[in-house]
């Protein structure tokens, strides 16, 4: 949160148009947040936002990775209501529902494996 006020008081402007600037993160001189649903990205110092995605799902908790090459985040684009009865029964619908998301997803589109390296070979000494 400290770093959202520190983006709001290096842009004075930002106050007057917007106030739903959220989970943000930051790398060196640049900072991702969310707003309206889709990340954006700026200078720390001020200036313009970029928009960096555009999807009619809501874009969550973008984090720069280590080197600041990528901005990783979460799409909760999967709703299921879980009703009280069966989480009592300990059933998960919600993880049910991402887990088939992810296996036909796979099932779509399988993932390629590396080759894995010849084995080292033993010498006797």
């Amino acid at each position: 949160m400290h770093l959202l006020t520190l983006v709001i008081a290096q842009c004075p402007n930002v106050l007057s148009q917007t106030k739903l600037l959220r989970h943000p993160d930051m790398h060196g001189d640049r900072v991702v947040f969310t707003h309206g649903g889709d990340l954006w990205h700026a200078p720390v110092s001020g200036g313009t936002a970029t928009r960096l995605t555009s999807t009619p799902g809501a874009e969550l908790f973008a984090n720069f990775s280590p080197d600041g090459r990528w901005v990783a985040f979460t799409d909760p684009d999967i709703e299921v209501d879980n009703d009280p009865a069966s989480v009592l029964r300990g059933e998960d619908k919600q993880l049910q529902k991402a887990v088939d998301v992810l296996l036909e997803q796979i099932k779509n589109d399988p993932p390629t494996f590396p080759t894995a390296p010849p084995a080292p070979v033993k010498t006797g000494r």
